[in-house]
């Protein structure tokens, strides 16, 4: 079963006008499980957001990969979207922050005196805390993308920025919102998504 769900949203104050398409890709590794996805992913839309971070350890543990592998498989799908992407906006949401009893509340970091427990994250100058971020901020720039982050700076765009949508700050403080001893995924709120939202919002109006 490949998970791509499309939805086509009109606006309740103009039925007759025009139609926003939102589709997803349950891609989470790279490269792809399907492979012929990747070229639908970069030519599906005028707005593309990008975000395979969680499902890579930093030792390497989870699918044996690790944040080398991490930084490598970035390169090569920044490159494939450099390429052959036909959108107008790339984004790349930051991978949420994990509250495990670890190091930067990594899950590849835990140890057998691990607690079962979601705990706030320790020390947030950790090298683990938010590594993924740093890994794909240098792939990149190897790409030649040009690092951004939203704001009502009304200057022009280019066709090379990388827009970061910030996630991992504002999820870092939600260590109590996780499921049970399930340190990575996130109960589901609307109002946990709002700065995304906004940050989404914000970037889309500097670039059309």
């Amino acid at each position: 079963i490949k998970w791509t769900q499309v939805l086509h949203i009109t606006s309740p104050e103009d039925p007759n006008g025009g139609v926003v398409k939102i589709q997803f890709f349950f891609q989470y590794r790279y490269p792809f499980f399907y492979p012929e996805e990747e070229l639908k992913v970069a030519t599906a839309a005028d707005i593309l957001i990008i975000n395979l971070g969680l499902h890579w350890a930093w030792n390497g543990r989870m699918f044996s990969t690790g944040r080398m592998h991490y930084r490598k498989s970035m390169n090569e799908f920044l490159r494939f979207l450099k390429n052959n992407g036909t959108f107008k906006l790339l984004l790349h949401r930051e991978t949420s922050a994990q509250h495990f009893d670890a190091d930067g509340g990594d899950w590849g970091l835990r140890s057998e005196n691990s607690s079962q427990s979601c705990v706030p994250i320790r020390n947030y100058l950790s090298e683990a805390a938010a590594w993924r971020e740093g890994m794909l901020s240098s792939a990149a720039r190897s790409q030649g993308f040009q690092m951004t982050l939203p704001s009502a700076n009304v200057d022009q765009a280019n066709d090379n920025e990388l827009v970061i949508l910030p996630w991992w700050n504002f999820t870092a403080q939600y260590y109590k919102m996780h499921p049970r001893h399930e340190c990575s995924h996130y109960c589901s709120s609307p109002f946990l998504f709002v700065p995304l939202w906004r940050s989404l919002r914000l970037a889309m109006e500097r670039r059309f």
